[in-house]
């Protein structure tokens, strides 16, 4: 038997998966999603890794069994990791701000626990094949099912939800992850080579080349406030042509929240446009942290900013806002200057357009906006 006819495919994989995390580490020029991929793609390196290391110790008869069946327990604990990481990107490109819910973590991982405790307690034999020997039983097809499994489940989530990813992602990730699935179905069905090896690697390439697509890149570096560091106008107005009327259409409820930075002007006049573009970093960074549950924040004027909040309790978000105001409200300028900014928000309707939702939640914000001078005792004609 030539083993290393068999091995070829993983340190083929290994090679490319090592190639990968020292380009994501050292020389990538992206950061978003940098910490994901190194764990998705440490999971498929060692998966990579206990695949050569059984070829090699189920073929050497004086190898105690229970290390063999620890090193293939191995191989099919990270094969599950891998397949769960991928479900989990799928689920996190289509959740608002990619947040998946704890309950939802919960459910698949304690389906996975189950099918690995499963797997432990299920005996391993080891059958010779034509070319080498392979474990064989109960626990190799319940992981390696479960983790095709998540695979499928992934592809479908990220097909019916393509208008909400991005669609280089979309092109790059579903047909790579088929092929990949394929050979994980050959893997169930032909237990005695590995298939799962290349499979990861395909995906996790895809997954690569996904994050650091650089047309994709740019292109979000457009819709950045490079002031505020925060969604900018141009991605407002594409957000609102190409997703939020689809969604309204769908029947998921808006509230958009509209928000005027109050003292700009006398920041600007009397302490310098330095000081008024501290300003417009701080009130963006408040509104950030506090409001959690917004699709996004965009700063779509000089001292103008919206949030958009699909299918979100009221209450919700007037305790966001709330917050955020308050927030603002503490800054400090300098000079007994006040500042803060005042926001008004309105819910859309059943068939109402945008334009009318924003109207209504603009006359909120004005009032609360001439609230706010009346009690501060400013002028509003000089600020």
């Amino acid at each position: 038997m030539n083993v290393l006819i068999v091995l070829r495919p993983e340190i083929f994989s290994i090679t490319i998966m090592v190639f990968l995390i020292v380009y994501d580490r050292y020389c990538s020029q992206f950061r978003k999603g940098k910490d994901f991929f190194f764990k998705f793609a440490l999971a498929s390196l060692a998966h990579c890794v206990f695949a050569l290391v059984t070829e090699i110790t189920v073929n050497m008869e004086w190898i105690p069994k229970i290390v063999n069946d620890v090193c293939h327990l191995m191989l099919f604990f990270f094969a599950l990791l891998f397949s769960i990481f991928y479900f989990e990107y799928a689920l996190s490109l289509v959740y608002l701000r990619g947040r998946i819910p704890k309950n939802v973590k919960a459910i698949y991982y304690s389906v996975a626990a189950v099918v690995f405790v499963a797997t432990i307690l299920s005996p391993l034999e080891y059958i010779q094949g034509s070319y080498t020997r392979y474990s064989h039983g109960v626990g190799p097809f319940l992981t390696f099912g479960l983790a095709f499994l998540f695979l499928i489940v992934a592809d479908i989530v990220i097909i019916l939800n393509k208008k909400w990813v991005r669609e280089s992602t979309t092109k790059v990730l579903v047909p790579l992850s088929i092929v990949s699935m394929c050979l994980m179905a050959l893997q169930i069905l032909v237990p005695e080579f590995f298939f799962t090896a290349p499979a990861m690697t395909l995906i996790a390439a895809a997954i690569f080349f996904a994050i650091e697509n650089p047309v994709g890149k740019f292109k979000e570096k457009a819709f950045i406030d490079q002031k505020a560091k925060i969604w900018n106008r141009n991605c407002y107005e594409y957000d609102v042509e190409n997703r939020v009327s689809d969604r309204m259409k769908k029947g998921d409820s808006l509230i958009y929240v509209m928000g005027d930075v109050n003292g700009l002007k006398t920041v600007n006049d009397n302490l310098g446009h330095a000081d008024g573009d501290l300003l417009i970093k701080r009130i963006a960074s408040n509104l950030q942290q506090n409001l959690k549950s917004a699709y996004r924040v965009y700063r779509v004027g000089g001292d103008e900013f919206v949030a958009l909040y699909f299918d979100t309790p009221l209450e919700t978000v007037r305790e966001e806002v709330d917050g955020a105001v308050g927030c603002c409200r503490e800054i400090e300028m300098g000079s007994n200057i006040p500042v803060g900014i005042s926001v008004g928000y309105a819910e859309g309707m059943t068939g109402e357009s945008i334009r009318n939702v924003a109207k209504r939640a603009e006359k909120m914000m004005y009032e609360a906006k001439c609230n706010y001078y009346r009690e501060s005792g400013f002028d509003r004609r000089k600020v």
